[in-house]
């Protein structure tokens, strides 16, 4: 079981996401990757300038990205965080004619994917990585 911890300090208010639709996501990631025990995986939403220094800091890149994941320690415990610019988020779901909660799942399962061992760097890696995610955002999405 994934247990989320969400800081949505920066999230407007009739935007803030619904614990019971992202328990249900979490849920649909789970069963896919087989994943047992409980885990905390901690949510936290930004703005455009924090996620800049973040990425520059951890990454080497000096501009904007929709998310970042940052594996847990190693107590077998915390999944780990996953880090998101909500104007980008928003913005990207508007650019791509999706939902906020398509845009928002779709980024949450490759962030989850990716502090559990995936990676899309190479195209070897992302030919499984990305059919996984879609698999799993189709799963949620038809519940």
């Amino acid at each position: 079981m994934i247990r989320p911890q969400i800081n949505q300090a920066l999230v407007p208010a009739p935007s803030r996401i619904a614990l019971p639709w992202l328990k249900r996501l979490l849920r649909a990631i789970e069963k896919r990757l087989r994943l047992r025990g409980i885990w905390t995986l901690s949510i936290a939403f930004v703005d455009h300038r924090t996620m800049r220094r973040l990425n520059l800091t951890y990454r080497d890149r000096g501009r904007v990205t929709d998310i970042l994941s940052f594996a847990g320690v190693g107590d077998g415990q915390s999944l780990g965080e996953l880090v998101l610019a909500w104007p980008y988020v928003r913005d990207e779901a508007k650019r791509n004619k999706k939902s906020l909660k398509e845009e928002l799942a779709l980024l949450l399962i490759h962030g989850v994917l990716h502090l559990v061992g995936y990676d899309h760097e190479t195209a070897r890696d992302a030919s499984k990585m990305l059919p996984l995610q879609e698999k799993i955002l189709q799963d949620f999405l038809k519940r």
